[in-house]
């Protein structure tokens, strides 16, 4: 039942997302979504929809190796290059799942994505590119999008690579979310592929 349920909303998203132009000004034709556009929202806004609203539906399918689905979404609203280069590995069977991502063409696109399992609960945990403007050597901020819809971002990290990010989401998935650095909630209007907002 839940797999029926994660089909139906999982196809009902990805098709709809797939028309949907970017926000432009009344009596002007409908702008394309921009490339970066459509991995904001495919990374940042149809994912974590699908980990928490799902019930547990998505997580199950990545665990269990049936990634066809997050596969043809991801060529039909993002493409195929983009598809190809999505990567699913279970890095604990029934706890952790990890997402990567082709390599981020500008902030705050994805290096990589975590689905933790906690009981009946899920988090969704992100590794974000964002630019170095301090000269400090950050490469990326780590984050998290709340089943409440809410952004949290729990500061840079200077590391952007596979093993440190697993090394800290080893702290974490023993707990809930921790306070972030930052939060914010995106608006309630309908997401699009051109509805993104800016960084943290």
């Amino acid at each position: 039942m839940k797999t029926v349920l994660f089909v139906s909303i999982a196809w009902a998203l990805a098709l709809g997302v797939s028309r949907a132009p970017a926000e432009s000004s009344p009596g002007e034709k409908p702008a394309e979504p921009t490339q970066h556009q459509k991995v904001y929202y495919f990374e940042h806004q149809l994912l974590p929809k699908w980990v928490h609203k799902s019930d547990g539906a998505f997580f199950e399918d990545l665990a269990s190796g049936a990634t066809g689905r997050l596969s043809a979404a991801a060529t039909k609203i993002v493409g195929k290059p983009f598809a190809d280069a999505l990567h699913v590995r279970v890095i604990e069977k029934d706890r952790v799942v990890l997402l990567t991502f082709a390599k981020p063409g500008q902030p705050p696109e994805c290096f990589y994505a975590a689905l933790i399992k906690n009981g009946t609960t899920y988090r969704y945990l992100t590794l974000e590119a964002d630019e170095d403007i301090t000269g400090q050597g950050v490469k990326a901020f780590y984050c998290e999008w709340t089943s409440e819809g809410s952004h949290s971002d729990f500061g840079p990290r200077r590391y952007d690579d596979e093993a440190s990010f697993l090394e800290e989401l080893g702290k974490e998935k023993e707990k809930p979310a921790t306070p972030p650095q930052a939060s914010f909630t995106p608006s309630s209007h309908a997401a699009t592929p051109g509805s993104e907002p800016g960084r943290k």
